[in-house]
């Protein structure tokens, strides 16, 4: 038993030491992001679509924004990690 766990707390001791890479996920190497709008409970749509417009329009206007699009999407790998 104790040679157990003198070998457990030795690989654990690698990841301290970082001897070994630990990585829960793969790089997601995309030239994207995401805007989460995320209004006050209550807010109309009206409010809340005007809000959106002004976003895209100072995003449509930046330089290095080849491209946008304006529809809500699912949430992604990053959103279920804790950081």
């Amino acid at each position: 038993m104790l040679s157990t766990a003198l070998l457990l707390l030795g690989s654990l001791s690698l990841f301290y030491t970082k001897s070994v890479a630990v990585k829960m996920l793969p790089f997601d190497n995309k030239n994207e992001f995401q805007v989460v709008i995320d209004m006050p409970e209550g807010t109309t749509l009206e409010k809340t679509a005007a809000v959106t417009r002004d976003i895209a329009t100072y995003i449509a206007g930046q330089p290095l924004v080849t491209n946008y699009q304006g529809t809500s999407a699912p949430p992604d790998r990053s959103a279920l990690m804790v950081w």
